[in-house]
């Protein structure tokens, strides 16, 4: 993360715990302008929506949330199942605690 969304974030998040949730909401959707994917934020905008009553908007947050998240997910197992095709990796990857010792 860039410092200037850090920043923003951290101000929308102070914003939003001192109650003051439509200036909350401006940070949050900044960062999502800036960066589409960053979770914080997609999470964030999901509690106030829900906290506002707006379960859709809620819905709609969290869903990319979690849909990042299984991208995520996906991309790192594939990329372990990779690594332990190559017995050099065994190694780095027990000191991960990606294996199982075997």
């Amino acid at each position: 993360m860039t410092e200037d969304i850090v920043n923003v974030l951290k101000v929308a998040f102070e914003q939003h715990h001192a109650g003051n949730v439509q200036d909350a909401e401006l940070g949050y959707r900044r960062v999502i302008a800036k960066d589409a994917h960053q979770p914080d934020a997609l999470h964030l905008l999901g509690v106030l929506s829900k906290n506002q009553d707006d379960v859709q908007g809620a819905c709609d947050f969290l869903t990319r949330v979690h849909h990042d998240a299984l991208a995520w997910t996906e991309c790192v197992t594939a990329a372990g199942g990779s690594l332990r095709l190559d017995p050099a990796n065994t190694g780095r990857l027990r000191r991960c605690g990606a294996t199982s010792g075997q």
